[in-house]
């Protein structure tokens, strides 16, 4: 569980940082909590989505 956290913490501070630096906006003026809130939101997307993909059962060959 300490694992999952700590990976999970990691990302957001990437993420956070890849915000701050290009961002996923066209505006030149990206502050911190603007950066954190679409940190959240691409953490959350991500979590969703890899939850989707792990409940797909693998096909077979």
């Amino acid at each position: 569980m300490l694992r999952v956290m700590m990976a999970i913490v990691l990302t957001f501070g990437i993420v956070f940082i890849l915000n701050r630096t290009e961002g996923f906006r066209k505006t030149e003026d990206t502050d911190a909590v603007n950066a954190a809130i679409d940190t959240v939101e691409a953490m959350a997307i991500g979590i969703v989505c890899a939850g989707f993909i792990k409940k797909i059962p693998a096909v077979a060959n």
